[in-house]
């Protein structure tokens, strides 16, 4: 933060990234201002800490708290966080989408926060509602002349596009974006029922009356990672392998926890056969180590035993043949003595 002091004003600037986009607070003796990308944005500043920004745009603020949002210009929300002066400014990244709607809902109140609820079910990449749900001030909204903002926003929690039809006065008229969340909620709902799910039902459920459409929303559910799966158009079904968990109402907590005993059953079953996989694989590689010396002994006595067998062998040939280089020598002087015989006689 650079502070520049003069005998007649205090300019306070701070300068903020959010999204990659960058801003300049700048506050003085004519009131604060916010510049965006050099453009600068108008703000009104009253003494409870309100301020309103962009025309038709109203952000429900404390002295604690600030946000300025324009939807038509950008998506991105961008929270100031006040400490002692409204000049005192720190910016607080929000990585759920859902976060920025539940940090303006704090400061909210009546028609603020059913005019929040509207824009929380129509805004992109967000599907799950929970929290936003179990806020105080939201859960005032429960009776009175906004019941029906409940409503909406508990059948985005935890509803199906089914029930929407079924009850449709009891309900906010939904656009055609709020209409396709509610769908694609449906698809991810019932994805938790069935692994494959057929396009007869899905035509039903979604209320929807030709396949070719049908295949245009799943693959957008594909896309938004609503679903993770492939489809069958030759046997007409959708093949989900991973869906979006949705909000859970407390009153599913005793299947959840039957789901999930199941579950630990089930890898302990797996655990105990892997174990036991372990053992006989062990024992045969022992039995296999085992046969495998013996063998590698019987080799190395038959070798030994060859070796033994060879050097007797060639010892016993070695004695014989001197045995028989004696009787060669006495027959060579024989023949001699005979041929001198013969000469003699001639």
């Amino acid at each position: 933060m650079r502070d520049v002091s003069s005998a007649n004003s205090t300019i306070s600037q701070v300068p903020l990234t959010w999204c990659g986009r960058s801003f300049i607070y700048t506050r003085n003796n004519k009131g604060p201002k916010i510049e965006l990308c050099g453009t600068p944005i108008k703000i009104t500043e009253n003494t409870n800490g309100i301020l309103r920004t962009f025309p038709g745009i109203v952000n429900m603020l404390n002295k604690s708290c600030a946000c300025i949002r324009c939807t038509t210009t950008f998506s991105e929300a961008v929270l100031l966080r006040m400490k002692d002066e409204p000049s005192s400014l720190t910016s607080v990244s929000t990585n759920h989408p859902l976060e920025q709607f539940i940090l303006l809902a704090k400061g909210a109140k009546g028609s603020a926060c059913a005019e929040l609820i509207k824009q929380v079910l129509e805004a992109p990449g967000v599907h799950v509602f929970g929290e936003l749900l179990e806020m105080p001030n939201i859960q005032e909204l429960e009776t009175g002349q906004y019941a029906t903002h409940f409503k909406t926003l508990n059948l985005f929690a935890y509803g199906t596009y089914k029930d929407y039809l079924e009850n449709k006065s009891d309900y906010l008229e939904l656009t055609q974006v709020q209409c396709k969340k509610l769908q694609h909620l449906t698809i991810a709902t019932l994805a938790t029922q069935e692994k494959c799910i057929p396009y007869s039902v899905l035509l039903k459920e979604l209320d929807i009356k030709n396949v070719r459409d049908l295949e245009d929303l799943i693959i957008e559910a594909i896309y938004a990672d609503i679903i993770h799966g492939k489809l069958d158009q030759e046997c007409k079904r959708v093949e989900v392998d991973v869906a979006l968990g949705r909000d859970a109402r407390l009153e599913d907590a005793a299947a959840i926890a039957d789901v999930l005993a199941d579950w630990c059953n089930a890898c302990e079953a797996v655990l105990s056969s892997v174990d036991r996989h372990i053992q006989r694989a062990n024992h045969r590689k022992q039995c296999a180590i085992r046969h495998q010396q013996a063998i590698d002994q019987e080799i190395l006595y038959i070798k030994k035993s060859q070796k033994t067998q060879g050097e007797n062998e060639e010892s016993a040939s070695a004695g014989g043949s001197e045995s028989r280089s004696a009787p060669k020598k006495n027959s060579s002087k024989g023949k001699g003595a005979r041929g001198i015989f013969w000469q003699k006689t001639t």
